[in-house]
């Protein structure tokens, strides 16, 4: 098993929620703390995130601000 990087805790794999700007884009394999909570998303399940992210119109808002 994988240490956490915060807590030296134990990190589980498990399909945990990801929200993105209060949208719920699914459920997705992540490690997860069994101590602090830590989430860590693989490189290739951030790509499928990334993509569904695109699919619903919101990858890339929260970096545009309006003045």
């Amino acid at each position: 098993m994988d240490k956490c990087d915060e807590c030296k805790g134990t990190m589980h794999k498990k399909k945990i929620p990801y929200v993105l700007l209060g949208v719920t884009l699914g459920n997705f394999e992540a490690l997860v703390c069994d101590n602090c909570g830590q989430k860590l998303f693989e490189g290739t399940t951030f790509e499928v995130i990334e993509a569904a992210a695109k699919e619903k119109g919101l990858w890339g808002l929260a970096g545009k601000t309006t003045i």
